[in-house]
């Protein structure tokens, strides 16, 4: 636990409280937790540690991230009831979408420590949405956006810009004072502004491609893993070869090999397990592959639809199993609308 303490502290310290994001004085920090959500990049981080800095004392004070590798081998409960005992009031949890059955575990701080306040913050928007039913009644839920022009010009040019109300905008009562070119300015806020690391001069574009590369490798991966990898194969048509190929290589950790990303006719395996599907009516394979499905809906927990279960009467918000093979069945069979089993 000194290590967490000490990685806090160095953070801390090289944390800048010059500039603070619009959210920053609109949470009502004395609720007992707070979630805040964003997307990457937009500064959920400083400015949780910026309040860390400018009103609390780091005696009672901890900042964690979810992913540290502290949670190896230990839970984030018993680090918080650790924290209690040794005189903590303020858990600052960063990236909580990163820690397995976060939801439950910070449910369970909030019930069994009264006197603890917990923030946290997440960027997979879909996993704190989904997560947050164990928590509806107890977290108040804030979300952080990228820089309004009025942010940008008050990070570029070291204002103090003020918001504007819209009847102020329509008469005409604006005044930049400190930008002698609005509307350049403006162009270059359309093109580098919307995210606070603009201020990095020449870095904007790599950090933003390092953000969509995290986002394709992590979170978009993970989901896939979960819930689509092992049904991508399950339909017969000839489009879904290909794609399914090309969802498993890129999704499913390269289990498949580059050189059968092509047409099923230009593969002999893929062709030879077509056409003993819809030449030979033999369903072995892609029934398998149902039975898999139904069970990775009922471990993941989610809607398994076909015919008999029409989507529209699936509970929205959450992750659905499409079973495409009995809607569609197999070209050349009998379609009876019903299960023949």
């Amino acid at each position: 636990m000194e290590a967490l303490f000490s990685r806090f502290q160095r953070l801390l310290s090289e944390t800048n409280t010059d500039f603070l994001r619009y959210l920053h004085d609109k949470i009502i920090w004395t609720d007992r937790m707070i979630a805040i959500v964003g997307a990457r990049g937009v500064g959920k981080t400083t400015m949780m540690l910026q309040r860390i800095k400018l009103h609390h004392n780091i005696s009672d004070t901890l900042y964690v991230t979810a992913d540290d590798m502290y949670f190896a081998d230990h839970k984030l409960l018993d680090l918080a009831e650790q924290f209690v005992k040794m005189g903590g009031k303020y858990l600052f949890i960063d990236e909580i979408h990163r820690y397995a059955n976060w939801s439950k575990e910070l449910k369970l701080i909030y019930d069994y420590l009264p006197h603890l306040q917990v923030v946290f913050t997440g960027s997979s928007m879909l996993d704190i949405y989904r997560g947050s039913d164990d928590l509806s009644r107890r977290v108040q839920l804030y979300t952080l956006h990228g820089m309004s022009f009025r942010e940008y010009l008050n990070l570029r040019y070291h204002l103090q810009l003020q918001p504007l109300s819209l009847d102020d905008v329509l008469h005409h009562n604006v005044a930049f004072d400190g930008v002698d070119y609005p509307l350049a300015a403006f162009k270059d806020y359309l093109n580098n502004g919307y995210y606070p690391f603009s201020r990095e001069v020449g870095l904007y574009y790599e950090r933003l491609r390092q953000i969509v590369q995290m986002i394709l490798d992590g979170s978009l991966r993970d989901r896939f893993d979960c819930y689509c990898k092992e049904v991508i194969g399950r339909a017969a048509h000839n489009l879904v070869f290909k794609q399914a190929q090309y969802l498993i290589l890129h999704f499913g950790g390269g289990e498949i090999d580059p050189s059968m990303m092509m047409h099923e006719d230009e593969h002999d395996n893929l062709y030879a397990v077509k056409m003993t599907v819809r030449g030979k009516h033999n369903r072995n394979y892609f029934e398998a592959l149902e039975v898999k499905a139904e069970k990775m809906a009922k471990k993941y927990d989610c809607a398994f639809v076909d015919n008999e279960m029409p989507y529209g009467r699936v509970p929205q918000g959450h992750p659905v199993i499409v079973d495409y093979f009995y809607h569609e069945e197999i070209r050349g069979t009998e379609n009876t609308g019903k299960r023949n089993r």
